[in-house]
């Protein structure tokens, strides 16, 4: 089932595990979360620092939802990287 992103939960969750939960960019290192409810999150122990999967070629200039177009990336260098993209 896909979310947000349009990356079904099990390939996110893959590429979680291979990118052994580490940012691409900065490095950091978080870890996995499972929900009582079910879902799992990826946080980082940096306080409102997350881990979210990145399209390398976005989307809208036609990237694909590829396991060679994903990574992990911490929501301060997702953010980083969308302001030079713009």
């Amino acid at each position: 089932m896909p979310n947000g992103s349009g990356v079904p939960t099990s390939l996110r969750r893959r590429v979680f595990r291979e990118d052994g939960l580490k940012c691409a960019s900065c490095g950091i290192v978080g870890f996995e979360k499972r929900f009582p409810r079910g879902g799992y999150g990826y946080y980082t122990h940096t306080e409102g620092v997350y881990l979210s999967i990145d399209h390398i070629v976005p989307k809208a200039k036609g990237g694909t939802n590829d396991r060679s177009n994903l990574r992990v990336l911490c929501t301060t260098c997702n953010t980083r990287k969308g302001i030079k993209d713009a």
